[in-house]
């Protein structure tokens, strides 16, 4: 079993990471924490899963009362990466890009690696200089089109194109 574990979260960020490391980490971690666009992640991540071969373990973990403005969650990132290693994870791959740097703590590279320090695991996250453009470049239309991105899910499984992911999702930073 290979010490490697990716955190994947069906979104277009952790699927790139995926699909550059799915030859040498075969394993991919689906958290569920209460999020509100569970059942669209779940989803999503369960296709990018299967077209590039991984194993998606699934983990629960209880994060109620710690949404902030609907969408962030504080150190969410730490909780993700503590789960990896409990799951036997040696380094675990995130897929923290540019545009979360000014936005979430827990995708800054120093903070990454003082965690990973703290809890003796590897955290990699190739993604912390790329654009969202280049990612969609990365994916591919197959890959990224089986992505989910939306925190505010509209009512026939169609992303609200308002919310912060959206507006990521499209953009070129």
């Amino acid at each position: 079993m290979s010490g490697d574990l990716i955190l994947l979260s069906g979104g277009m960020d952790s699927a790139a990471v995926a699909k550059s490391v799915a030859d040498k980490a075969p394993r991919a971690l689906f958290c569920d924490y209460g999020q509100p666009h569970l059942a669209q992640e779940i989803l999503a991540a369960g296709r990018v899963a299967k077209l590039l071969g991984l194993e998606l373990e699934h983990v629960r973990v209880q994060l109620s009362g710690v949404f902030s403005e609907g969408v962030v969650v504080p150190h969410r990132n730490a909780v993700l990466i503590a789960l990896a290693a409990n799951a036997g994870a040696q380094r675990v791959w995130i897929g923290c890009c540019r545009a979360d740097y000014e936005v979430f703590e827990d995708c800054r590279a120093e903070y990454l690696s003082t965690l990973g320090a703290a809890i003796g695991v590897e955290v990699v996250a190739p993604l912390l200089q790329s654009t969202k453009a280049e990612i969609r470049e990365m994916l591919g239309e197959e890959l990224l089109g089986v992505t989910w991105s939306c925190y505010f899910p509209q009512v026939g499984e169609l992303a609200c194109d308002e919310c912060p992911a959206c507006i990521a999702r499209l953009s070129d930073a």
